[in-house]
């Protein structure tokens, strides 16, 4: 390993690990409804488009999962018709050496849950929204959760 490389794997390293070792934070939501009869029935209303809003993410993750199958299926296929067509090629002296088989693709269901988190933030904010117009106080408390111990968290 070259001398000039070892330093940068220490910093990267001791980076890294301290990194984990960091405090953690989570944001808690505490909901107080509405004091009157006429509040609390808009918060049904709240209720239900928060619902149609989580319904609406499912099946939208639903949709990108499918997509992320059929796109790694179009991809195993491609890849192996590729190996089929370089495999003849070899077995018929036309190449010095023979392929290699194709590794499989997975499916990227990464990009589908990040999406989705991010829309169930959004179907979360609406909610707090209705909530707070229908009358309802929504307190959010920040706390450190992990990693506390560390002087000045």
């Amino acid at each position: 390993m070259p001398a000039k490389l070892v330093p940068w794997l220490l910093i990267t390293s001791l980076a890294a690990a301290l990194a984990g070792c960091s405090p953690q934070y989570r944001t808690f939501t505490a909901y107080a409804p509405p004091a009157n009869d006429s509040g609390r029935q808009c918060l049904a209303q709240c209720q239900h488009g928060r619902q149609l809003c989580r319904q609406g993410v499912s099946l939208e993750v639903q949709q990108c999962r499918m997509s992320a199958q059929n796109e790694a299926q179009t991809e195993n296929l491609r890849r192996m018709t590729e190996y089929q067509a370089e495999l003849q090629q070899f077995q018929a002296g036309y190449a010095k050496h023979a392929p290699e088989s194709p590794g499989t693709t997975r499916p990227n269901y990464w990009s589908c849950d990040n999406r989705a988190s991010g829309l169930e933030e959004q179907c979360t904010a609406d909610y707090d929204l209705c909530y707070q117009n229908c009358g309802g106080v929504v307190t959010y408390t920040t706390r450190c959760v992990a990693n506390c111990e560390k002087e000045g968290y």
